[in-house]
């Protein structure tokens, strides 16, 4: 009974922490009907958290990024297998992007706080086009 405890309490802190630790669910971008950009909207509190979106697109096309929100982030993006895109790591934020041109696939985005700027919780805003 004695190592019983323990291991459910183990169990527990692990199926509560599980989301934590493997990361959470990626949101589709879309954009409406007849367009090639949209403006997402999220909310962060602090620097430890993120948000995680994907968008899938077509060879030969481009992709831009641009924070528009009051709060400052950083997007950080990932580029589908087979692709060679590393984004440009400048001394910025990182919120202003462009791929081209992309090869097919699903583009991950990552948003964060912008380190460089002072922690804060709230929404935040970027816009993203691909044409």
């Amino acid at each position: 009974m004695k190592t019983f405890i323990p291991l459910v309490l183990a169990a527990f802190i692990f199926v509560i922490s599980a989301p934590i630790a493997f990361g959470q669910k990626a949101t589709s971008i879309n954009f409406p009907r007849g367009t090639h950009e949209t403006v997402v909207t999220g909310k962060l509190n602090g620097y430890a958290s993120s948000k995680t979106y994907v968008i899938r697109v077509g060879k030969n096309q481009t992709i831009t990024t641009e924070d528009v929100g009051k709060n400052p982030i950083s997007l950080t993006i990932i580029g589908p297998k087979g692709s060679n895109y590393e984004q440009e790591m400048a001394a910025d934020c990182h919120s202003r992007n462009e791929i081209t041109p992309t090869v097919a696939g699903t583009y991950r985005i990552t948003v964060t706080q912008c380190t460089k700027a002072d922690e804060w919780k709230g929404t935040f805003k970027f816009k993203i086009t691909a044409k």
